[in-house]
């Protein structure tokens, strides 16, 4: 695959025959892709009539409709999918946008912090235009700016801007309707992550603190412990050794729930039929809520220097 290629207008496209019919392709919902009624998809579709060529949009609307993308995905800055042409194989396109420094993440933290509001409007999955005008006023836009705030690449090389981009901008486009806080994922950082960093700086101005981990595990001294290279503890990585006796480990609930889970993020298995998050953040909880209550039986014993268990 090329490397990304900095939008511009380019020539008209020759239009092509009908493409290779795909089944169960990626489809718009909205019965009008080509006008979106939310904010963030008129934003890329106007941006796309500005860059690409008339034939281009109209031949990659076409393909939308008629499902010609075989698989899309949004992550890490891009959107990416396998669209279909005329040729037996499936042409890999991405269009991407630059994702925020750690500087812009925490404008855009501090800047949805301020309002409550903003934060309810998160956890419903709604992003309204004026989260959009608070965010462009701290200098951290969600929606690109115009032609050169985009990269596109696809292997069919027919330039920046050519249908199968195209078609990939209205299922985007399409898909923002729906789920318009994957704008956070297109500059870099799921929308949970997003939310829960600002949680977390709410907490902290309003407790007038800073901010508490969500799992801090103590090894009594560990501070000035050095730890061997790797290499020379090759063969006994796997084994736990004595020290593990001297583990302390936090049984209280930590102060943000499920840490691992949410670290993680969504769950990678987006076509199962089970709720793959919420089965494992039940198992945490029930292995979590027994763990803490035989440490609460355990602890009698372990001020009396005589064992009275029944064996």
């Amino acid at each position: 695959m090329s490397n990304f290629h900095r939008a511009g207008r380019p020539r008209a496209s020759v239009p092509s025959v009908h493409p290779r019919r795909v089944r169960g392709g990626v489809r718009p919902v909205s019965r009008d892709a080509a006008r979106p009624a939310g904010w963030l998809g008129r934003a890329w579709v106007a941006l796309m009539d500005a860059a690409a060529a008339e034939d281009a949009r109209a031949e990659g609307l076409d393909y939308a409709k008629r499902g010609q993308t075989r698989r899309i995905e949004i992550e890490g800055g891009a959107v990416r999918g396998l669209v279909q042409g005329r040729s037996e194989s499936a042409y890999s396109t991405a269009v991407g946008v630059e994702r925020f420094s750690v500087e812009r993440w925490e404008a855009v933290v501090a800047a949805l912090a301020e309002q409550a509001m903003f934060s309810a409007k998160l956890l419903a999955g709604e992003l309204p235009e004026s989260v959009g005008a608070t965010l462009r006023g701290a200098g951290a836009p969600l929606e690109p700016a115009g032609p050169g705030d985009v990269r596109t690449e696809c292997s069919c090389d027919g330039g920046p801007w050519c249908k199968h981009a195209c078609c990939l901008v209205f299922l985007l486009a399409d898909r923002l309707e729906r789920e318009p806080t994957l704008a956070f994922a297109l500059r870099g950082l799921p929308a949970d992550e997003v939310l829960e960093r600002v949680r977390q700086r709410r907490q902290t101005a309003e407790g007038g603190g800073a901010a508490m981990p969500a799992y801090a595990a103590h090894v009594p001294g560990s501070a000035d412990a050095q730890g061997a290279p790797l290499d020379a503890c090759i063969e006994r990585f796997w084994q736990a050794g004595a020290e593990v006796h001297e583990l302390e480990f936090a049984l209280d609930p930590p102060a943000v729930s499920h840490p691992l889970l949410r670290r993680l993020g969504a769950s990678p298995f987006r076509e199962s039929r089970l709720p793959m998050v919420g089965l494992l953040a039940t198992c945490y909880e029930v292995i979590g809520a027994e763990a803490r209550g035989e440490h609460a039986e355990a602890e009698p014993d372990a001020t009396d220097g005589n064992d009275q268990r029944a064996d």
